[in-house]
């Protein structure tokens, strides 16, 4: 499943902006969301005190969970950070061996132990030749 999760602290904020961006990084990589949520409240309140709670407690191994940006978890760092963790725990449980990546803002994280060796393999490479 792919959840598309929304936050804006106030009725007078819109979803629209975080919707836009959701849906042109999930056409960019051809996702469909099967899963929005949305929720008017303050990212200060616990996640578990959130649509996001519960959203966390039915993400399963190989679900995707999308965020227009990472504040949008919460407003404290500590309990984003955990939550981060406990995605990402989710996600790399079983799948050191796969050819696989999460996004993470743009950036990717390598799931792959050859990937891993390969790029350190041409890094060092490149170091020698200079």
């Amino acid at each position: 499943m792919i959840y598309a999760y929304i936050r804006v602290s106030t009725d007078k904020q819109t979803v629209e902006n975080q919707r836009f961006e959701i849906n042109r990084f999930a056409k960019q990589r051809d996702f469909q969301i099967d899963v929005w949520v949305e929720e008017t409240v303050s990212g200060t309140r616990s996640a578990k005190d959130r649509k996001l709670g519960v959203l966390l407690k039915r993400i399963k191994k190989g679900d995707t969970l999308i965020v227009s940006e990472i504040s949008r978890l919460g407003r404290r760092l500590m309990e984003v950070m955990s939550i981060l963790n406990a995605c990402c725990l989710l996600y790399t449980s079983d799948a050191a061996d796969e050819e696989d990546s999460v996004d993470l803002g743009g950036r990717r994280i390598l799931n792959n132990k050859k990937k891993k060796k390969k790029l350190e393999k041409k890094k060092h490479n490149t170091q020698q030749k200079q």
